[in-house]
């Protein structure tokens, strides 16, 4: 069993993990880091020298390896509504629920919780499968891992 000092370290570990390869991805790409862009949490101000953006990856810590072979949830979502307590109640088997999305509209793709793209449907082999149309950046894949 672990205690909440365990669970809330863990946490901790894996959120600074998400943080690191945000600021990673930012510096792939020439932008500013998600950290950087956070308000710090000393209330004195030091200035730093300018830093310089490499072109080369940057070397990927043991922190970002543990992030990447983290399994996360993937959800594609057909359609959505909210129903009456009382409603769901009466469902049973050979009741029909109808959404407001059409059969022509692109699926939801939701990776760990939050929606990061669109796609079509697709039969691959005899399972469902999702073609993906549209898809958020990596950096915003990335910053939905974290804190919400």
């Amino acid at each position: 069993m672990f205690s909440q000092e365990d669970i809330d370290a863990v946490l901790r570990d894996a959120q600074q993990a998400v943080d690191d390869l945000a600021d990673d991805v930012g510096h792939l790409h020439g932008g500013d880091s998600a950290r950087e862009s956070r308000p710090s949490q000393s209330s004195t101000a030091v200035a730093s020298p300018p830093r310089r953006v490499s072109t080369e990856p940057p070397p990927v810590g043991a922190n970002v390896r543990r992030i990447l072979r983290l399994k996360v949830p993937v959800i594609v979502r057909l359609a959505r509504r909210k129903m009456l307590v009382s409603s769901i109640m009466k469902l049973g088997p050979g009741t029909i629920l109808e959404f407001d999305r059409t059969v022509n509209e692109e699926l939801d793709l939701l990776i760990n919780n939050c929606e990061v793209g669109t796609g079509v449907a697709v039969k691959v082999n005899e399972h469902f499968g999702i073609r993906i149309t549209n898809i958020d950046t990596v950096q915003e894949r990335i910053d939905s891992l974290g804190s919400r």
